[in-house]
């Protein structure tokens, strides 16, 4: 659109240009050619007031005519000349180029509005767009304020915590500490007095652990022999089969 609204303004002014310099030409034509035609009409008169003895001459090409007007008023009618011919193409010339300038001017006018509406929806659409990301954006501050108040929520939490912790870890330090002094006094208080029991308990555990090994060793001979057993018998069965 304004692209064809600067050809119609290249060719308006164009126009104008053209129109101006014809103007001018018209204007210098017809200021050079007025002084002829009064002197042409004042000869007419002269020669009509005269009478009818001297004739006109044959090259001119003005006919007085006489016509009724008002009972007294006589006219002219001049038929047109080569000179009136192009002073009428001027005027004619003229009268197309203003035709022109109307359209030209009815069509940058209509060009010009539709660029402003084109111009004001764009306007328009820009401001919605706008609009929305300003609402966007204060949305976005405000989670961000938000996430923020809780970051430095949990981070209070957490030195919170951190402290409760490196609290509770004292706390069972001394505790550890307390309890391994507890069983160090036990400890050495029972030794002598467990001592004892502990030995008869491995010496009897010793002696269990020999008797299964001597059942063990029983059981194992009893299979032995089951087995040699079984194997003959498979021996003699194809024989007996035979």
């Amino acid at each position: 659109l304004i692209l064809l609204a600067s050809n119609h303004f290249v060719r308006h002014y164009s126009i104008l240009n053209l129109v101006g310099s014809s103007a001018s030409d018209y204007g210098s034509y017809h200021h050079v050619q007025q002084p002829t035609k009064m002197t042409s009409s004042t000869v007419s008169s002269g020669t009509h007031s005269s009478g009818s003895q001297l004739s006109s001459p044959p090259s001119t090409n003005k006919v007085i005519t006489t016509y009724p007007t008002s009972g007294r008023v006589s006219a002219l009618h001049v038929t047109p000349s080569p000179s009136d011919s192009g002073i009428v193409d001027y005027e004619t010339l003229i009268r197309d180029k203003e035709n022109e300038l109307r359209v030209v001017r009815n069509t940058m006018e209509q060009n010009e509005e539709i660029i402003v509406k084109v111009y004001q929806e764009k306007e328009r659409a820009w401001k919605e767009e706008l609009e929305h990301l300003r609402s966007r954006l204060s949305a976005s501050e405000k989670g961000e304020n938000a996430l923020r108040a809780q970051l430095a929520g949990c981070q209070k939490q957490t030195d919170t915590m951190s402290r409760t912790i490196d609290g509770l870890r004292d706390e069972k330090t001394g505790l550890l500490r307390k309890v391994g002094a507890w069983n160090l006094e036990g400890l050495l208080s029972n030794v002598d007095s467990s001592d004892v029991s502990l030995r008869s308990e491995v010496a009897s555990l010793r002696d269990e652990v020999a008797t299964l090994k001597e059942a063990l060793t029983a059981q194992m001979q009893v299979f032995t022999d089951e087995r040699k057993k079984w194997e003959r018998e498979v021996r003699v069965l194809p024989s007996v089969a035979s």
